[in-house]
């Protein structure tokens, strides 16, 4: 249940690949899994082609996203959600790395054994 979202390297119309580690797969399920508990398939539908459409502007202009004050990570908000991701300008690769809800901090959530991937 990732919300029917590509988990592997998917190439649209953008000249950048793109990829969902498997901890931000993760934290799809999570997203839908609560989504269907508090406001039903509808919705999670719905916030589903917010994310879907998020990643493919990333994927378009990975510059979108603002930077993050550590790292080479970059992330960009959708709705609820900060979608954290990298992009490997040399090999035209935008992974994305964690989508956590904005009231999550990323840092605290990295200390806390969950990591990035």
């Amino acid at each position: 249940m990732t919300f029917g979202l590509p988990l592997k390297k998917s190439r649209g119309m953008a000249k950048n690949q793109l990829e969902i580690s498997q901890r931000a797969s993760l934290d799809l399920e999570s997203i839908a899994i609560v989504t269907i508990q508090h406001w039903g398939k509808q919705q999670s539908r719905k916030y589903k082609n917010s994310l879907a459409a998020a990643f493919k502007l990333i994927q378009g202009s990975p510059y979108l996203g603002e930077s993050c004050h550590f790292g080479a990570f970059r992330r960009f908000k959708c709705k609820s959600h900060f979608i954290y991701y990298l992009y490997q300008e040399k090999n035209h690769n935008v992974l994305i790395i964690r989508i956590l809800h904005h009231r999550q901090n990323l840092e605290k959530s990295l200390r806390g054994g969950e990591g990035f991937f």
